[in-house]
């Protein structure tokens, strides 16, 4: 693995920290509200004139069918307490989302208009400098750890 630097030029290299701080800001989100669910995975599609950044979610948690009876029988029963399924089964894919465009030329970051093009109304910020990347993902943590992904 390289070093990539705080303040990088490369917009390639700028949405790899971001997606891992996306990833880190997930996990401390779900670990604190939703302790039995999967972290999300992020990744981003290359375009000609914009990155596509999504979000993976899964179907959460993955239960046998067994084990889901148990899991819809204590829902809003025990909250915060996850029903565990100790039975060997991928986890189902949920749907993909779009968290937001990246502009590969200067890294502005536009909103998701849609699936395949950005609202191009004004611009959410920049990924190329250590605070525009901070406020896209780990100032959108709140006290009370919710996280949300897009804008």
């Amino acid at each position: 693995m390289r070093y990539v630097s705080p303040d990088t030029t490369d917009i390639d290299e700028a949405l790899s920290i971001t997606l891992r701080m996306l990833a880190a800001a997930n996990e401390m989100h779900l670990s604190y509200a939703y302790p039995g669910f999967l972290p999300y995975t992020f990744g981003y599609d290359k375009g000609k004139k914009y990155n596509r950044v999504w979000v993976q979610h899964w179907q959460m948690p993955s239960y046998c069918p067994e084990c889901r009876v148990k899991a819809n029988d204590a829902l809003g029963q025990v909250p915060y307490e996850p029903v565990e399924c100790f039975h060997d089964k991928e986890p189902e894919k949920g749907q993909r989302f779009v968290c937001f465009f990246v502009q590969r030329d200067n890294g502005d970051v536009w909103k998701a208009g849609g699936w395949k093009a950005p609202a191009l109304n004004f611009t959410r910020g920049n990924i190329l400098s250590p605070e525009g990347r901070k406020a896209i993902t780990f100032d959108k943590l709140g006290d009370s750890l919710h996280f949300y992904p897009g804008f």
